[in-house]
């Protein structure tokens, strides 16, 4: 049995609370439905970290699964370029752009192992399959996105007198400062906010998410050591 709520929200809480369900790539009903569900799993400890890493390397499989995946690695295997082995620069530039699919030989070994059953070897199957990131950490990350395009939308919309009242210190501590890639947990958060807005997704702080100097893919670390820098430059007089 199901339930059916109706409530009333002014112009600009519409307005405002449309444009989340935009970026989260929903309908306003589908947001607030997804929102109320999450609040049922919020806990006081929603920041504590989750173990990230590789996932569960599987000890046992069944026939019918050991043979499905290595009947699909023998399909990718004709389906992948061929580069030549001699020439490491390029191949380390395909094996990024397809996720590291290697060639041809290293799926037909990928799909020798399973059809083999060489559960020694398994790590080096599933070696690049990580830990789920669970929809309550996803819904951080959309939260945090949310929370920061809020801020800067206000901070731009502040004269230059308001501005100065805060201070140069206050609207750099408002800025984003992005996730810290040396953390285990946190840089799965990162690499869900990367392809967010590799997706078009909160657009404003795709400048945040720049590989070079001063935000280095969005890592916590880089922004702060370059905010730490302006402060001490400014003390010291340089600016």
């Amino acid at each position: 049995m199901t339930k059916v709520i109706s409530i009333r929200l002014r112009d600009d809480m519409w307005e405002a609370l449309s444009a989340i369900a935009f970026e989260h790539g929903v309908g306003m009903s589908e947001h607030a439905k997804s929102v109320l569900a999450e609040s049922l799993d919020r806990q006081d400890d929603r920041l504590g970290a989750n173990a990230v890493g590789q996932a569960t390397v599987p000890e046992q499989m069944s026939t019918v699964e050991r043979h499905t995946l290595a009947t699909l690695h023998r399909i990718l295997a004709r389906l992948v370029d061929s580069p030549s082995r001699t020439d490491e620069a390029e191949r380390s530039d395909l094996d990024l752009d397809l996720g590291r699919d290697g060639d041809q030989a290293d799926q037909m070994r990928i799909a020798r192992i399973l059809e083999r059953g060489w559960v020694s070897e398994y790590p080096t199957v599933f070696g690049d399959v990580v830990t789920e990131l669970p929809r309550r950490d996803s819904g951080l990350v959309l939260d945090i996105l949310d929370m920061f395009r809020f801020v800067g939308v206000s901070v731009e919309h502040l004269g230059a007198e308001d501005r100065a009242a805060l201070g140069d210190d206050t609207l750099r501590g408002l800025e984003f400062d992005g996730f810290d890639g040396n953390d285990s947990y946190e840089s799965a958060l990162l690499d869900y906010a990367h392809d967010l807005i590799k997706r078009g997704k909160w657009s404003m702080l795709a400048k945040y998410f720049e590989p070079d100097f001063p935000y280095d893919g969005g890592n916590l670390r880089a922004h702060l050591a370059r905010k730490t820098s302006s402060r001490s430059a400014r003390r010291s007089g340089g600016f």
